[in-house]
């Protein structure tokens, strides 16, 4: 097929997403009966019906539906889910106009939100200095139930010692009771180590305790990973997460980084089969997330799935607690995503709550 830039139904977009006319949130579908619509009462409005599309196939017949790939929208507005699920498929595809294409526009809708242009920026899993140690405690509640304190980044550090590693928390886990049937695990945490947090998501997969993961604050990257193997999530009112394709830096000939591309490719693949069984989406769509460096507050994660509920406070004592925005750590050293502005509400709170919070567990 030889499938070019629709340069009217990408300008269309771009019209609709200036005048506010677009959904981020909503799950994304289209189906014939959408296409349908855009065609109209006589079923013959191919002008409309093509200028909700990013792709024109020109070996197709014009006038039919066969003609449009790549629908971008519906109902008179451009969805972010669409523009996420072309990216992904351009991407299979090599179609590299129509990838970037469906970037810029997310882009657009970002600073619409006031969340900057920077969606296909990657994050890196490295190892950085943190503002202060990781905590990692277990704490008997008596009887059958225990809990554990996981704050820092995944796996070690090349500055010090912070940061929890696989051995540390395999070592915490077997402090918990021998008869443990439930555990409630806070956790907040940016990531790090994506083969380390596997290793932890594993080990709690693979204990017999059910284990009900609480964001308290983040759980990015790597510490996602962790997230899912909970039997429930919950988040916090103000929490975050973070989906993204895993990378490295290597030193190395040709052979070697065709192999590190392999390599990451793996570990990308199992990310999304992870992501996937809990939410339910399809691969194809989680994948579009992960290329997008997508951060999700709690009420995003919701709807996808990535979590069960949304835990909302409303005394003073609770809010000052709980709820948390982000740690304070220096995203520029892990080369994270910066944080879009529309998901830093009372930073200065949470920074200040989980610094209370580690020194209550020190």
């Amino acid at each position: 097929m030889a499938i070019i830039l629709n340069t009217t139904g990408a300008s269309y977009a771009r019209s609709l997403i200036e005048a506010g006319n677009y959904d981020n949130t909503s799950p994304w579908s289209f189906s014939a009966e959408d296409g349908d619509k855009l065609l109209g009462d006589n079923g013959d409005d191919w002008t409309n019906f093509g200028r909700f599309h990013l792709g024109e196939d020109m070996s197709a017949t014009a006038d039919t539906k066969a003609r449009y790939k790549y629908p971008h929208g519906k109902a008179g507005k451009v969805y972010g889910g669409a523009l996420r699920a072309i990216r992904s498929r351009a991407s299979q595809e090599d179609e590299k106009a129509i990838y970037n294409e469906a970037g810029t526009l997310l882009d657009l809708i970002k600073e619409k939100e006031g969340a900057g242009t920077d969606s296909r920026r990657s994050g890196v899993i490295l190892p950085y200095k943190p503002s202060g140690k990781a905590v990692l405690q277990v704490r008997s509640q008596g009887g059958d139930a225990a809990e554990i304190d996981f704050f820092g980044i995944v796996g070690g550090s090349y500055w010090d010692d912070s940061g929890v590693t696989k051995e540390q928390f395999a070592a915490q886990l077997r402090q918990l009771p021998p008869n443990c049937k439930t555990v409630q695990m806070r956790m907040s945490s940016p990531g790090g180590d994506a083969i380390e947090g596997r290793a932890i998501a594993n080990m709690i997969r693979q204990h017999p305790a059910q284990f009900d993961m609480n964001i308290i604050a983040e759980a990015s990257s790597a510490a996602s990973i962790i997230a899912m193997a909970g039997d429930t999530i919950h988040m916090a009112e103000g929490s975050i997460m973070l989906i993204h394709r895993c990378y490295t830096g290597m030193i190395g000939n040709c052979n070697d980084l065709r192999q590190l591309a392999d390599d990451l490719e793996t570990i990308d693949n199992e990310a999304i089969q992870t992501y996937a069984r809990k939410t339910g989406m399809k691969a194809a769509d989680i994948a579009a997330l992960m290329d997008e460096n997508r951060y999700m507050g709690a009420a995003e994660c919701k709807q996808l799935g990535f979590c069960d509920t949304v835990d909302t406070y409303t005394t003073p004592a609770q809010l000052a607690g709980l709820r948390i925005a982000a740690m304070n750590i220096d995203r520029d050293k892990l080369r994270l995503p910066p944080i879009p502005e529309n998901l830093r509400s009372r930073r200065s709170v949470a920074v200040a709550a989980l610094a209370r919070m580690k020194a209550a567990r020190a």
